[in-house]
């Protein structure tokens, strides 16, 4: 196990690198880092998990797939697996927009599709057991472009039929302070949609549907139901994946 940094003072927060020389590890293994406090008097011990995921998946691999961890998979909106657009419209990348890395957005703007015709992002990653997963996609705090209006977006998993879902509820009014949704989305700069579905042991696909041209998608997590919810202000970190 080799660290970035293994001992110091800290004034404030510290990020230390953790990785593994692989030379030195045979199959999957267990170790342990143990963080000593003369402060605090106390030892804290964090096991470090070793797996030969991709020795195990290797007939499957693909390019842009995701290997989940810890029964997560956090994508980047931009590291989707295929594109499907049309003669009139594009699929554009937000370069540096949001809060991680950057947003998808579909060109040109104040264009409504249905759920066949919508532009799409597919996104493809590898899970480790037939499981319920929270699909929790994440958008830039866009509003509705029109009075009581709303925006879809449709998902489909698979070989199974696209589903339709719109981003708000029905009572929801932007631009004021009685509308708790809309003050959630504006103060975090961000608005997160949740569903779940099954997903089958191996490789997955997941489509997302524009299905307005308003909507910026920045990130898409999966959540293994099976596992303890980690709360995160950011969300995790982007998971591995075969580039």
């Amino acid at each position: 196990i080799i660290c970035s940094q293994t001992e110091g003072t800290l004034t404030n927060t510290t990020r230390i690198k953790v990785s593994v020389d692989r030379s030195k590890v045979q199959g999957a293994a267990i170790g342990k880092i143990t963080v000593k406090s003369e402060a605090a008097q106390a030892n804290v011990i964090i096991h470090v998990v070793v797996e030969n995921v991709l020795e195990n998946i290797k007939e499957e691999i693909c390019p842009m797939m995701f290997v989940e961890s810890n029964g997560v998979i956090a994508m980047e909106a931009e590291h989707y697996y295929s594109k499907q657009t049309s003669l009139k419209n594009e699929i554009v990348c937000l370069e540096e927009f949001g809060r991680t890395l950057s947003g998808m957005k579909v060109f040109p703007q104040m264009q409504e599709f249905s759920v066949e015709e919508a532009p799409k992002l597919t996104y493809c990653c590898y899970v480790n057991e037939e499981a319920e997963y929270e699909v929790q996609l994440y958008f830039a705090p866009t509003n509705p472009v029109t009075w009581n209006g709303n925006l879809s977006y449709s998902l489909k998993v698979n070989e199974n039929i696209a589903s339709e879902y719109q981003i708000f509820h029905e009572n929801y009014v932007s631009g004021t302070i009685e509308c708790i949704e809309w003050k959630e989305a504006a103060l975090n700069n961000i608005r997160i949609c949740k569903s779940t579905h099954r997903l089958q042991k191996g490789k997955n696909f997941i489509e997302f549907g524009f299905m307005n041209s308003a909507i910026v998608l920045e990130r898409v997590v999966l959540v293994n139901q099976r596992y303890r919810k980690r709360d995160t202000y950011l969300g995790p970190l982007e998971s591995y994946f075969i580039s």
